[in-house]
């Protein structure tokens, strides 16, 4: 009689990694867009911080709901363009940092990424909370992707 163990593995890259740099940050979100798969975005944001706990007891909106809203705003408004989101490529990420208060903050951040012979941006926000580069949510005042010109 032969004796089966059975392993449970838990994915590790279902919880939030810490990124060290905006550029960083910036291509796994790409990588996200070309997965098309919410679980793939989750990692992008802090999900298990005293900080984010407070912004949503205190600001009055969910952070993941919002930020899980955009990126399936982002996919869809891609689509309707035309966007293959499992060709695209990463290209580069524009940003400034700044302080807001205490936090570190790239807002916005221009992800620049191409789709065969155009070059894209979509705005998005990144914070640095407890060492690491996350995305929070952003008004957008333009549109969710545009051509940019390089």
């Amino acid at each position: 009689m032969r004796k089966w163990l059975l392993l449970i593995f838990i994915p590790i890259n279902l919880v939030a990694q810490p990124y060290q740099s905006v550029d960083e940050l910036a291509e796994e979100f790409i990588h996200a867009l070309r997965k098309m798969e919410t679980t793939e975005f989750k990692k992008l944001y802090p999900t298990d911080s005293v900080v984010v706990s407070n912004m949503d007891e205190n600001l009055g909106f969910h952070l993941q709901d919002s930020l899980i809203s955009d990126y399936t705003n982002i996919v869809r408004k891609g689509l309707e363009l035309g966007i293959d989101w499992s060709k695209i490529r990463f290209i580069k990420a524009e940003y400034i940092t700044t302080y807001d208060g205490p936090f570190l903050i790239a807002q916005p951040c221009v992800v620049i990424f191409q789709h065969r012979l155009f070059r894209y941006a979509i705005n998005i926000n990144c914070s640095k909370i407890n060492d690491s580069w996350g995305l929070v949510p952003i008004k957008r005042d333009n549109e969710l992707i545009y051509l940019k010109k390089i």
